[in-house]
């Protein structure tokens, strides 16, 4: 029973990992996408003012 509960735990463990390291790519790619979204709208504004 014990080591039931222990494959229980540990599958949790990688289950949250897994869902940790998701949400960290989530944020790296929302970073990026907004990192050129800003660019663009800088050049779109860079150009408009030249």
């Amino acid at each position: 029973m014990g080591k039931k509960m222990d494959f229980y735990t540990g599958g949790r463990g990688m289950q949250s990992v897994q869902l940790s390291a998701s949400g960290i790519w989530v944020t790296l790619i929302f970073g990026v996408i907004l990192y050129l979204f800003t660019f663009a709208f800088r050049m779109v504004l860079f150009d408009s003012t030249d």
